[in-house]
């Protein structure tokens, strides 16, 4: 009998708010488990390598009774992209696009895993048509928004290291996340980022605002936040615990209130604005590219073609 899938077994995703839908045969536990681990080894963003889209399929085939990714089929994979289209989402609503785009990724992810470890032949999703979302524009913000940001961010050091990790160093969510104390060199006015997207390493030279805040940050104010269970991080959370990636867009999220600006402000849109500056300002595309950590020249020449307004 195919019980409602809203009564499976299931964990929190502790990043971001989607669920993750954990399978209950050992079978697909441990293949769930298996592939985690070496897509964590080959250096996929921590959110990818949950897998919670993969997971979710993988209970959803179970209440249908297939119990092998050996024996899944391309009509069983077009009537989950079916489900996909029609389950709501936590608020209610449908999935969004981007939604259904990611959750097939990451069935994609474990289909491939599977494949090159002999579990089965080719993936399901070959020859499906799958929706494709609307292509994203990089946006960015100009310099008169940033200010803003600083200005309503004063009081409060914490947002204030926040925006020179997020702008001022051009760092990707995790990245600030993954900082430690030690990873701020204040002699060299360096900050190292010892494991970024595809655990690349870099090296980013701090300017004088931005070195000058973390250095106050450190020497002066991060001691209030300090607790005997302190792992090093460099942000850390009221409890003296290191500051996770939802505390982070929450924290951004209020001082974007604060400041009183229109414009939508991620993590991400911080990174993209710093990098559409530099490039405005006449910084070459090749220290662009190694300042934000990106693989190829082809990626950053994006944002030579961003409008972000008066620069």
């Amino acid at each position: 009998m195919n019980r409602p899938l809203a009564f499976g077994v299931r964990k929190k995703c502790k990043e971001g708010m989607a669920s993750m839908y954990e399978p209950m045969t050992e079978n697909y536990r441990s293949l769930l488990a298996t592939c985690r681990a070496e897509l964590r080894l080959l250096g996929y963003a921590k959110g990818t390598a949950k897998l919670c889209g993969a997971g979710e399929m993988l209970r959803w085939l179970e209440e249908r009774g297939l119990l092998d990714l050996a024996e899944v089929g391309k009509d069983d994979m077009a009537a989950y992209l079916a489900y996909l289209t029609t389950r709501p989402s936590a608020t209610g609503g449908a999935l969004s696009l981007y939604t259904v785009t990611g959750y097939l990724f990451s069935c994609k992810l474990l289909f491939d895993y599977a494949e090159r470890h002999g579990l089965r032949g080719g993936s399901p999703l070959l020859g499906l048509e799958l929706p494709t979302p609307p292509a994203s524009t990089r946006k960015a913000v100009s310099r008169a928004v940033i200010n803003k940001l600083y200005q309503a961010a004063a009081e409060d050091v914490r947002t204030t290291v926040l925006l020179h990790l997020l702008y001022g160093c051009g760092l990707r969510r995790m990245e600030v996340v993954d900082l430690n104390v030690g990873d701020v060199d204040h002699q060299n006015g360096l900050l190292y980022v010892r494991s970024g997207k595809g655990k690349k390493r870099r090296v980013i030279p701090l300017a004088a605002r931005v070195a000058a805040g973390l250095k106050n940050y450190q020497k002066r104010e991060r001691w209030r936040w300090v607790s005997g269970a302190n792992s090093g991080a460099l942000l850390l959370n009221d409890r003296g615990g290191r500051m996770l990636g939802n505390v982070i867009s929450r924290r951004l999220a209020a001082v974007v209130k604060r400041a009183k600006v229109k414009e939508i402000i991620t993590p991400h849109v911080l990174r993209h604005s710093v990098a559409t500056h530099l490039i405005t300002k006449g910084m070459d595309l090749e220290r662009v590219r190694d300042f934000l950590g990106h693989d190829h020249l082809e990626t950053t020449q994006i944002y030579t073609h961003v409008n972000a307004g008066d620069t």
